[in-house]
């Protein structure tokens, strides 16, 4: 074997990988640009479905806003606040209806962009009430029960005797309990 055949199997090899690299690499491109589009549809259904759900809520509002508006003078100052409530709810309604997964995305972007202070403070807001709405949410049952007792010494407070008027503590020291620490 020469030289020159040795050097032509090597650049015959070099091709031959060369080619299954490219094709694996576009194989690879191809499954992730898949399943992105699948994870893309996906949210966007879900989006959607969420999205349906908020303006059904929005429309119901702004219908009790409005019906209560009816309860005033028209042209009061009450009147014209709830109508614009009402509006500003049926508006917001029709506009969830109408965006997408990528237009609400491009308009939080572009917001956080021309305003980052404003969003850092927003998304901070949003995730200390979503950390205390998913606390609230993981309260044990029996913790509830707890404080929806009708007793009201259930909750920490001391009853009241209901001929003195005096705490149960008070009543065997003699002294009137006033809510200052004062005794009167």
């Amino acid at each position: 074997m020469t030289q020159a055949t040795s050097d032509q199997d090597t650049k015959n090899a070099a091709q031959t990988v060369k080619e299954g690299y490219d094709k694996a690499k576009d194989k690879a491109s191809g499954a992730v640009h898949k399943a992105a589009h699948q994870v893309h549809d996906a949210a966007d259904a879900r989006l959607g479905g969420a999205t349906d759900a908020i303006a059904d809520q929005g429309e119901r509002s702004a219908k009790a806003v409005r019906d209560a508006a009816e309860d005033y003078d028209a042209g009061s100052l009450q009147h014209e606040a709830m109508e614009r409530v009402s509006g500003f709810l049926e508006d917001t309604a029709r506009s969830l209806r109408s965006t997408d997964l990528d237009s609400v995305t491009h308009e939080i972007s572009g917001f956080a962009r021309r305003h980052p202070v404003a969003f850092l403070a927003g998304a901070a807001a949003l995730g200390f009430a979503a950390s205390r709405l998913l606390r609230a949410s993981e309260r044990p049952q029996s913790a509830r029960a707890d404080m929806s007792s009708d007793q009201p010494w259930s909750r920490g407070s001391v009853p009241m005797t209901p001929a003195s008027g005096k705490t149960a503590a008070a009543g065997r020291s003699g002294r009137r309990a006033t809510g200052n620490g004062d005794p009167s």
